[in-house]
């Protein structure tokens, strides 16, 4: 038997993660001394009245101990663990999973990088169940996923750069996006990095863009949204035109990513 693992940035709610067999490992995030737990998404600890615009907000990644006690716990209930997690480039979770393992069962526990988050890395983990519940190998599951990462894409415009810049999670974007003449940048993960693909401007041309990003193929789509400046219905509605043989889910993002993208975001995550 093989046991899943995730963290809390794929922002699971807790009915759909046990109806896969997934367990969400938390993130931490923090103000001040006062810390909370980041992990199925309608499960965590967070004020809707919270104000995550606020520099002081801090995250906190998965640590090696906390990976340690889940292993083992795990490794006495199951045959495997397979662990898909956040990008290495986005997060120090993956690294410290890696580190856990060697210390615990490294023959028994396999750890894949993502390179997404959100609905992307959510995407990848229900790849993960269905190849499990097919009765695959844990060393196929593993490298079917870091094939099937290829397949997945995650393309987003927020209101204001500064939370990203601040972040250090950046590729090469230039300073002016997003700062002048109303323009949105429109970003993409790439090879699990934050990169721009161009600016939009105005609310609509950025909805447009975001949802011609969505390639034709897709076969499942994870809308997120944040901020009452970006309502959910016209990129919604946007993408159910164009799929409407597809169930898309709206789903908002937890805290440890609304702190690092700023007050307000809108975008999309798929796989083909």
């Amino acid at each position: 038997m093989i046991s899943i693992i995730t963290d809390g940035t794929a922002g699971l709610p807790y009915r759909e993660a046990a109806a896969m067999k997934v367990r969400v490992l938390p993130v931490l995030y923090t103000l001040g001394n006062r810390v909370y737990h980041e992990s199925y998404l309608d499960a965590g600890s967070q004020d809707k009245r919270m104000d995550f615009s606020r520099g002081d907000w801090m995250t906190t990644h998965t640590s090696v101990d906390d990976f340690r006690g889940a292993f083992r716990h795990l490794t006495r209930e199951a045959n495997q663990v397979l662990c898909v997690l956040i990008s290495s480039r986005l997060s120090g979770t993956y690294s410290s999973a890696l580190n856990a393992a060697q210390t615990v069962a490294p023959e028994r526990i396999a750890v894949v990088d993502s390179l997404n988050t959100a609905g992307g890395l959510a995407l990848l983990v229900r790849e993960a169940s269905a190849m499990n519940a097919a009765g695959m190998a844990m060393a196929d599951i593993k490298a079917a996923l870091e094939q099937r990462r290829r397949d997945v894409g995650v393309v987003f415009s927020v209101n204001d750069m500064t939370a990203l810049r601040r972040s250090g999670r950046l590729g090469v974007v230039r300073q002016s996006v997003g700062n002048m003449l109303n323009l949105r940048p429109i970003l993409a993960l790439e090879d699990g990095i934050v990169k721009s693909q161009g600016v939009a401007r105005g609310t609509l041309q950025s909805i447009r863009a975001l949802s011609s990003a969505i390639p034709d193929n897709a076969k499942a789509i994870i809308l997120h949204h944040q901020g009452a400046d970006n309502p959910p219905e016209p990129l919604l509605n946007a993408v159910r035109a164009r799929f409407p043989d597809i169930d898309v889910i709206d789903r908002p993002v937890g805290p440890s990513l609304n702190i690092h993208l700023g007050p307000g975001f809108i975008g999309a995550a798929w796989i083909t």
